[in-house]
């Protein structure tokens, strides 16, 4: 709530990503990351597009290795392949200062999807 009320606004735009401290989890830093709008809908292009604001602002609280949640497909509409058009441009994106992402989802489908489509390292 502060985040907002510092701002003077009443929700963030999609595409926006507030890193927070870890509050006493293992992490050292959360990025709450907006890939939806206001009617739950999203595209591989807001998708791709928050990715590419978390990260870097995760790298800044000092993470290297991050682990996020699969963008749009939980509250959010995204089609399975719509989702996998933003993973392969992410992948396909020079990151500076990650080792390593790992993507996270309960959909069994998306998962093996994205076994299918990552490879391993």
């Amino acid at each position: 709530h502060q985040y907002l009320a510092e701002r003077g606004i009443k929700h963030v735009p999609p595409g926006t990503a507030v890193v927070v401290p870890s509050c006493g989890s293992l992490f050292k830093a959360v990025a709450q990351a907006v890939a939806i709008d206001v009617f739950y809908d999203t595209n591989a292009e807001l998708i791709y597009q928050t990715y590419l604001t978390a990260i870097p602002a995760l790298t800044a609280a000092g993470c290297r290795s991050i682990a996020a949640a699969c963008l749009g497909c939980g509250y959010g509409r995204c089609p399975e392949a719509e989702f996998l058009k933003s993973i392969e441009r992410l992948i396909a994106t020079p990151l500076e200062n990650v080792d390593h992402i790992t993507l996270a989802t309960t959909n069994r489908s998306l998962a093996e999807s994205l076994r299918l489509l990552i490879p391993e390292n």
